[in-house]
């Protein structure tokens, strides 16, 4: 299907950097250009006023989540549980001090991590006597 005319760039603005032959990042030829923003959202898209998670916390939540399926490998999650407590903590210090959202995340974040280092000390010593039994019964190792 052949356009039935030639089509024509319309002139640009200076100053304003294009992205391609199109133009604009998602404007075609023609178009209106960019939409407005939209009425009771912030140039983000969040709600005005909305306080930002604190990173921290799910981070602290993130590796308490890895450490404990690691527990499994001997007590390696050990290395990961300890860093998502630290996270945890100090996740709640700054979300108590600058009123950010994500208390709960934190808290989670700073259970589970302590939980996780907690088995993965268990899941070690458990490891040990194990080897210590068997190395008993088969008369030395």
């Amino acid at each position: 299907m052949a356009a039935s005319g030639p089509v024509t760039s319309q002139p640009r603005s200076a100053g304003v950097p294009s992205s391609g032959p199109m133009g604009m990042a998602g404007e075609l030829p023609g178009s209106p250009g960019p939409l407005p923003p939209v009425p009771g959202r912030t140039a983000r898209g969040g709600l005005p006023g909305a306080r930002p998670n604190r990173g921290l916390a799910v981070a602290s939540l993130i590796l308490g989540a890895v450490a404990l399926p690691l527990d499994l490998i001997a007590g390696a999650g050990f290395l990961v549980a300890i860093p998502a407590a630290i996270l945890g903590g100090a996740a709640l210090s700054k979300i108590g001090q600058t009123g950010e959202k994500g208390r709960g995340l934190a808290a989670a974040g700073l259970i589970v991590g302590c939980a996780a280092a907690v088995l993965a000390v268990f899941a070690f010593y458990t490891e040990l006597s194990y080897l210590a039994v068997e190395c008993a019964r088969d008369g030395g190792c």
